[in-house]
């Protein structure tokens, strides 16, 4: 065999040895490429739900300071309206509608809440209301008002708490948040 053919054998067979090597150099560094760009875009989307959890918590607690001061002033009502004419009648259409328009926000807001406890707690409040519609008893009427004040106390509580753990960054360790 001549050497100059075993020499251009060689070199072709080095050239195509290259040309491999590039190919799989490349294809590697797009699948690293690839897996990088997928896990900035889940951390940049867990980022967002954080947030939008945060927001939701956030627009919780305004709501649910909305929602007692209008429960409140519908137990007033009833209570004043008891203690003078001895009996229970209809709100006024203004407190009414109020007392709807702020069930339904907050109704809604309930529903973006990702934590089971926290929303259950809302949910409970939601109902405990109900009891301060047209009581058949002041005696009803105050015992409404307590169940309500002690759910509404308690799901204060559970937002803060759940609402304090989306105010760390997610990288951070328990020891730095002491």
């Amino acid at each position: 065999m001549d050497s100059g053919l075993v020499a251009a054998g060689a070199v072709v067979v080095g050239a195509l040895m290259s040309v491999m090597a590039a190919y799989v150099t490349a294809r590697l560094s797009a699948k690293a490429n690839l897996r990088l760009e997928t896990e900035r875009q889940r951390l940049a989307d867990r980022r967002e739900h954080r947030e939008f959890q945060r927001q939701t918590l956030l627009d919780v607690l305004t709501e649910l300071t909305t929602y007692g001061r209008v429960s409140f002033q519908v137990y007033q009502f009833d209570k004043n309206t008891y203690q003078s004419a001895k009996k229970f009648t209809q709100m006024p259409p203004e407190l009414a509608a109020r007392q709807y328009e702020v069930g339904v926000s907050f109704g809604l807001l309930i529903e973006r809440v990702v934590d089971d406890g926290v929303r259950t707690a809302l949910t409970a409040i939601h109902g405990a209301d109900m009891r301060l519609v047209i009581p058949k008893s002041l005696l009803e009427l105050e015992a409404g008002m307590a169940e309500f004040m002690s759910k509404f106390q308690r799901a204060r509580e559970l937002v803060g708490t759940e609402l304090r753990s989306y105010l760390w960054d997610e990288s951070d360790t328990p020891q730095d948040r002491a």
